[in-house]
């Protein structure tokens, strides 16, 4: 008789979730179908995967999505730690949201593209980051001192000096090229840094409730 994985009485998504799950999915892309059609654009522009509607190759940059993924993958990995430790809503849990809100930032060119058209600047989004992190560090400055965190600090300098390098140097491939590769490296330290650190934070968490009680000595009574 075959037995399953999952805590007796729990499965991972019940029928009524299932339902909501596909009804939202299929609103969402209702509404987007109906934004795209008001814009005058083409549907099938949004869905389809870019290299194919532009003709141009997969590969094209792929080292750009490289970074982000591993940046999604550390937040999303630091957020669902974070709901499994006693500090629910601590260091991982908030630089796992900034590290899915850079990721998103990064894949869909928020700070480039999108918020100077609503009227953003870019500088704008960079201080909001910076002040974010700033925060982090403050409210969590004793969990993020010390030498063994010297991977996120050079993770940290690394995509500062990108920033830097974008804000004060004219646009050209060699400007693209230096400013990208010091954030690939950059976000790659940040993305082992965090998934090690939740990984370590869970090891404990686990370690402290399946630890054994300890037994009391017997008391020996004189007669």
């Amino acid at each position: 008789m075959a037995h399953s994985n999952t805590p007796q009485g729990q499965a991972p998504l019940r029928p009524a979730e299932t339902i909501w799950i596909i009804g939202g999915a299929v609103g969402f892309l209702l509404a987007m179908f109906a934004v795209i059609l008001m814009r005058g654009s083409a549907i099938f522009l949004y869905v389809q995967d870019p290299a194919a509607v532009f003709g141009f190759s997969p590969l094209a940059g792929f080292i750009s999505n490289l970074g982000v993924f591993a940046l999604f993958a550390a937040g999303a990995i630091c957020v669902f730690a974070s709901y499994h430790v006693p500090a629910r809503f601590g260091l991982l849990f908030w630089a796992g949201a900034l590290s899915v809100m850079i990721a998103a930032d990064d894949f869909f060119m928020f700070h480039e593209f999108l918020a100077p058209r609503i009227g953003v600047p870019e500088i704008a989004v960079f201080g909001f980051y910076a002040v974010y992190a700033l925060g982090v560090i403050v409210v969590f400055r004793t969990a993020l001192a010390g030498r063994a965190h010297i991977g996120l600090y050079t993770a940290a300098a690394l995509l500062a000096a990108s920033v830097g390098v974008d804000l004060a140097t004219a646009y050209s491939q060699t400007q693209v090229v230096f400013e990208d590769s010091l954030k690939f490296v950059g976000l790659m330290l940040w993305a082992v840094y965090w998934v090690r650190r939740a990984h370590l934070t869970l090891a404990a968490a686990r370690a402290r409730v399946f630890a054994p009680e300890p037994v009391a000595s017997p008391v020996m009574v004189s007669g």
